[in-house]
Formats: structure tokens, sequence, C-alpha cells
């Protein structure tokens, strides 16, 4: 199942450089998106297919 995720910039700032791969991949096929005076990468991905740290995003449900 896929999922779409919006990270705020500046965490995506932090995860395109601290991420994994499979992080760095998915903010770069992302979309940026204005948010005032900052903004947001939209990405789509599957469920559990995003970690941070060696640690899922999801918790597995």
């Amino acid at each position: 199942m896929d999922v779409a995720l919006g990270v705020p910039g500046r965490l995506a700032d932090i995860l395109r450089i601290a991420g994994d791969e499979v992080v760095r991949l998915a903010l770069a096929t992302g979309r940026n998106i204005r948010r005032g005076p900052g903004y947001s990468v939209r990405i789509r991905t599957e469920v559990g297919a995003l970690t941070v740290a060696g640690h899922p995003l999801s918790d597995g449900a």
C-alpha cells in the first residue's frame, strides 16, 4: 500500500544528508510544496519502506 507523506522542508534538508539511501531517493523524487515562508516535500512510498537510523517510520500496522 502506498502512502503520501508531507515532510517539512527543514527536516527534508537534514534527511537528505543523514537519511539512508531509500529516504534520500524518496526525497529526490518528491515534489516541493510552498507553505508560507517555508516548504514541505510531498513523497509517495510504500508503508514500512522508509527507515531513519535503522528504525522504520511506521509501527507495522
